[in-house]
């Protein structure tokens, strides 16, 4: 059984007990009946979060803040309940006028008479206000009800989606004033809405509270950066409109969750650094001009731009570029000289920023943006090994430079012959051992087939650095911790 069509069922429990008290309450009045159903399903609804946010105080519950992946649910049961008691009211107002007025005038006539004439005055037996305050409600359900699903979050622009999803917040407020209009066992309906707002009220108070306290420390989450796109993932501020919960650790996120902004997977996200602060955006922005293309391979292309700032670059930094239609991708420093910044770009058929980079003249230039990671060589004069392929290798050239005095041994993994590049550049370096793999041809010189654990010299314990596709650096570091190694330092990239 689909995990949802669980949570579905599960959800609905509720509404059976709920059923049967509101036949205590509104004997033989089916249309009260579904609206005390809709009502108390978008109370439960609004409950979630804040519930959650006070499980986290408790050690002993905060084992049960998986209750919030219940929230889509009962937001869909409300919704549902709400579409019901709409249906029932329109079938009162049908048989109200097939018994008095379907002789006089047709049923569209007699809807646009009762609802779009009388203004100011009661309106098919309710208070106007009330009546249009829930048509409002019914249209904007109705399109919410339509884009939950992880499909329309794919299909309409992110940005969009989740801004449309903050009208379950008006929703509320029309929902109080419409109860207000029609005043239905009042009380019955004011004390849930009073509970639920002063519950929401003490859970926002104590929130800011407790951060004015400085009571969260900084080691107990971290921010993730989206390569892609520049979204970060903070884990105290989680992303409540993907059912996510509060201060969920970026590795508990369910690998099936999306970015909120270009929808990419986890995979695409690093993380940050704790000197990096994107709110100083003077740290990151900067304008890079063109001043030579070349190509190194049939796909390889490596692009050597001039900064008018004199930029200090560490040997494990990138850059993302900044592509028009806002296209973000990153990149890394393959080498910094005299103001001039190399990056070597695999080019991809039929990908958007591949065709840009093709078009790139001479003297043009392109925004950057600039953060900082963690994939770091290690200040020691242990022995390393450096583990790339392809334009991985950018990273690893840059550290591999920086590293003159110090015992190391590059893997370079491509498929041809006709795909190495580099190789001048890497020779010259004083104290490296140059190991190349070529996986879809048998040459003369050259080790044939992938890189594993067992191609690599270990002796002496020494430090690997690996840049790779991310399934392989996890498969790989997993193989070397089985035989004891444990200086392990690796970025994924896609």
């Amino acid at each position: 059984m689909p995990k949802f069509l669980f949570r579905l069922i599960i959800s609905f429990i509720p509404a059976i007990f709920l059923y049967f008290l509101s036949i205590e309450l509104f004997p033989n009045n089916e249309l009260k009946t579904l609206w005390f159903l809709a009502y108390c399903y978008i109370i439960f609804a609004l409950l979630i979060t804040p519930i959650a946010k006070i499980f986290l105080k408790f050690k002993s519950i905060k084992k049960y803040l998986y209750i919030i992946k219940f929230r889509r649910a009962i937001w869909i049961l409300a919704w549902f309940f709400s579409l019901l008691h709409l249906m029932d009211f329109e079938e009162n107002i049908r048989t109200y006028w097939s018994g008095s007025y379907s002789q006089e005038k047709s049923y569209s006539t007699f809807l646009f008479d009762e609802i779009f004439s009388w203004w100011g005055v009661d309106v098919i037996w309710m208070n106007f206000y009330g009546f249009w305050l829930w048509m409002i409600w019914i249209i904007i359900t109705i399109i919410l009800l339509i884009i939950s699903n992880d499909l329309s979050s794919k299909i309409i622009w992110a940005k969009i989606w989740k801004n449309i999803q903050k009208l379950v917040y008006p929703l509320f407020i029309l929902l109080v004033l419409h109860i207000y209009f029609v005043w239905w066992l009042e009380w019955l309906y004011l004390y849930p809405a009073i509970f639920l707002i002063l519950f929401r009220l003490y859970v926002f108070i104590d929130e800011c509270k407790y951060k004015s306290k400085k009571q969260i420390k900084t080691n107990w989450y971290k921010k993730f950066l989206c390569l892609p796109c520049w979204f970060i993932y903070d884990e105290e501020l989680w992303d409540p409109d993907s059912w996510l919960a509060p201060w969920t650790k970026f590795e508990d996120i369910p690998e099936n969750w999306k970015c909120p902004v270009c929808q990419v997977t986890k995979k695409d996200f690093i993380a940050l650094d704790e000197h990096y602060n994107p709110k100083h955006t003077e740290n990151h922005e900067l304008d890079f001009e063109l001043k030579a293309k070349k190509f190194l391979t049939k796909d390889v292309v490596e692009l050597s731009f001039y900064s008018e700032k004199n930029l200090e670059i560490l040997p494990w930094q990138f850059c993302n570029f900044v592509f028009e239609e806002k296209i973000t991708r990153s990149y890394s420093v393959v080498k910094y000289i005299d103001n001039h910044i190399y990056f070597l770009i695999k080019l991809k058929p039929n990908w958007k920023w591949s065709e840009i980079i093709k078009k790139l003249k001479i003297w043009e230039k392109i925004k950057t943006l600039w953060p900082f990671w963690d994939f770091v060589v290690q200040n020691t004069s242990n022995k390393k090994i450096f583990i790339a392929t392809w334009t991985w290798l950018a990273p690893i050239y840059n550290m591999i430079e920086k590293s003159w005095n110090i015992e190391k041994e590059l893997y370079f993994w491509v498929q041809k012959k006709s795909d190495l590049f580099y190789l001048e550049e890497l020779e010259k370096i004083p104290n490296l051992k140059i190991n190349i793999f070529l996986s879809q041809e048998k040459v003369y010189a050259y080790n044939y087939w992938r890189i594993n654990y067992k191609n690599l010299n270990l002796e002496n314990n020494p430090e690997i650095y690996i840049c790779w596709n991310p399934k392989l650096v996890e498969d790989l570091e997993n193989n070397l911790k089985n035989i004891w190694i444990q200086k392990i330092y690796y970025e994924k990239f896609l």
